[in-house]
């Protein structure tokens, strides 16, 4: 697929999609082309989005850094740059490209098209990284900043956390308090070899929540599980 392929209709549908209108659609193009095409057409026939790949990561770094910065002023380094972390890790942004459905306009080699390129991760989080490149060239930071507050979930809460309570608990209490989440053990019944342990979370001395567990480790996950479901951060299950 070239640029000529690209027809005026798609290109409308995705301008659509991110909600952006391109002044040069070359920008565009590129961000959407995967090196493996350039290597199977030659380099003279398409730039691949690797360029602005590059570009785009450090543009996403920077506005998510803002928002952390201003939307937590309570949060120390050390958390702000382990949340920031999980923004723009692979996964969201690849959640983020499958929302606006982008793998069926990406350009790619005949090859990458054989193997599933369209679905893999690694590409379209690329992409999404390629396209805020792309919105700065043409338009500057405050498009790529709009695209990026509007589009990537930036929501602590609704990230994945891979079942991580105790560490979406200490981001929800931190949002608005230097306190952190503490844990208390309530109980070890049983033989050494097979206690079942209770273990209750509290946040200025609040009792938040209560688990169960084989470990300590357990219940404490457990309490921070139970504390985000009556907070109404997650739902009950």
């Amino acid at each position: 697929m070239n640029f000529s392929q690209k027809t005026p209709e798609e290109l409308l549908e995705i301008e659509e999609k991110l909600g952006y209108t391109f002044m040069n659609e070359s920008f565009i193009i590129q961000a959407l082309t995967h090196t493996s095409f350039v290597y199977e057409k030659g380099k003279n026939y398409l730039d691949s989005n690797q360029r602005l790949e590059f570009l785009g990561d450090a543009i996403l770094q920077i506005v998510i850094s803002e928002f952390l910065f201003s939307c937590y002023p309570n949060m120390p380094e050390g958390e702000l740059s382990r949340l920031r972390s999980k923004i723009v890790c692979e996964q969201n942004l690849y959640e983020t490209a499958g929302k606006l459905q982008l793998g069926m306009h990406l350009i790619l080699s005949d090859s990458e098209e054989k193997t599933g390129g369209r679905k893999k991760s690694s590409i379209q989080a690329d992409v999404i990284e390629a396209i805020i490149g792309a919105m700065y060239l043409d338009s500057g930071i405050k498009a790529a900043r709009k695209f990026v507050i509007e589009h990537i979930e930036v929501n602590p809460q609704k990230l994945r956390y891979n079942k991580d309570y105790k560490t979406a608990l200490q981001e929800y209490v931190q949002r608005d308090s230097k306190y952190t989440a503490t844990y208390k053990n309530e109980s070890a019944i049983g033989p050494a070899h097979a206690k079942t342990f209770t273990v209750s979370v509290w946040h200025m001395d609040k009792k938040l929540g209560q688990g169960i567990g084989k470990s300590r480790k357990k219940a404490e996950q457990t309490a921070a599980k139970n504390a985000l479901e009556k907070l109404g951060v997650i739902d009950a299950v």
